[in-house]
């Protein structure tokens, strides 16, 4: 098979509702800069919508696709693992259809998948983009670029914290089919909860195996005015999650579905599964609402009220609580965590992209802003 044909290799998952414009954007690109891959789109969009869409599925030509209709009221969560069962190939990504995945990475995740069974998944590098109208400068289109390096530990339990304690969403990731298909059926009791849903989805990838992530861009992904950027004096989702009033009957759900697994892959049995799934909690939270600080003051020193209050007071991993918020504190004040990356992004793919956003938005050409 040709290296660039991956029809018979990877699917490409694409869920959507309702919004024909965003899968019309994500096809053409596809069409314009992809090798031949499978495409599964999940469209559970109302009537009319739904109609456009199977016009638009039926023009592509190039690529195996398939488009598989839901009714509207279909839950997030089951739409994708009907989808997912329909896929025939053994690697897998989800794409949102207001992202685009990146083609130039693709072959590598799947040679890497291919060749080392220790590997659950690969990621590379996640560019968030947006207009500037929200600053003023509407003819701007602003980047935030996520790095993070690979999930390599040896342990299943040590990955699993270390891939909360410097988080990114594997949700997206290139994977084996059939692996996805278990995690995600595991993860119905917080169907509801999207943050926890992806956090889990993590902690599970973390425990199957080591997590790889690329120095290239493989996920560019579009960030909305009413959920992106947000500062560290306003309430955020993951604070909404935590101050809840069924938080703690969500978590317990949360512990029970993460540490299963983790007691089922564990060698010698490796110590308390809900002690670490705790830990790698607070690790998280940690790492969340550090990123949301700024200056040099600690991470405690930052933290809005409540939520010292919740990491000192939920008796998270009983009486060590303290001691993990200071020792995690401690090492993120040292660390360098910047969206600036100062990384030379070159890679025709990633500029191919910029151009079409450029021309689609109605932007100055190379106005393009990393921030």
């Amino acid at each position: 098979m040709n290296k660039l044909d991956l029809r018979g290799k990877l699917t490409l998952v694409i869920p959507t509702r309702n919004r024909s414009a965003y899968l019309n954007r994500l096809l053409s690109f596809c069409e314009g800069s992809f090798p031949p891959i499978s495409i599964i789109v999940a469209d559970s969009s109302d009537s009319e919508e739904s109609r456009i869409n199977l016009t638009r599925c039926s023009q592509v030509s190039m690529h195996r696709l398939r488009r598989l209709g839901y009714a509207s009221e279909v839950p997030v969560l089951a739409k994708m693992i009907d989808a997912v069962r329909n896929v025939e190939t053994p690697f897998m990504a989800l794409c949102a259809d207001d992202d685009f995945l990146l083609p130039g990475c693709l072959p590598e995740a799947v040679h890497i998948l291919d060749s080392d069974p220790s590997t659950s998944c690969v990621q590379g590098l996640e560019v968030f983009f947006r207009s500037g109208a929200s600053i003023g400068k509407p003819d701007r289109l602003l980047l935030d670029l996520h790095a993070g390096g690979s999930v390599l530990d040896e342990t299943p339990a040590a990955r699993m914290v270390r891939a909360l304690s410097n988080y990114r969403a594997s949700f997206y990731a290139i994977r084996r089919t059939q692996e996805f298909l278990e995690d995600s059926m595991k993860l119905n009791p917080l169907k509801d909860q999207y943050m926890l849903l992806e956090l889990a989805s993590a902690s599970l990838d973390a425990i199957r195996g080591k997590i790889k992530r690329l120095p290239q861009v493989m996920s560019f992904r579009e960030s909305h005015p009413q959920v992106a950027y947000r500062t560290h004096s306003e309430v955020t989702y993951w604070e909404k999650v935590i101050f809840s009033p069924a938080f703690s009957e969500v978590l317990q759900a949360y512990i029970s579905i993460v540490g299963g697994s983790l007691e089922s892959f564990q060698k010698d049995g490796g110590g308390d599964a809900s002690g670490k799934v705790r830990e790698s909690l607070v690790a998280f939270t940690i790492w969340h609402f550090r990123r949301m600080a700024s200056g040099s003051q600690t991470c405690e020193q930052k933290l809005p009220k409540k939520v010292r209050e919740f990491v000192f007071e939920i008796p998270i991993v009983g009486g060590g609580a303290r001691w993990m918020w200071l020792k995690l504190a401690k090492a993120y004040d040292r660390a360098k965590l910047s969206s600036k990356f100062g990384l030379a992004l070159r890679q025709p793919d990633f500029l191919k992209l910029i151009e079409c956003l450029e021309a689609e938005f109605g932007f100055r050409r190379g106005c393009a802003v990393i921030r």
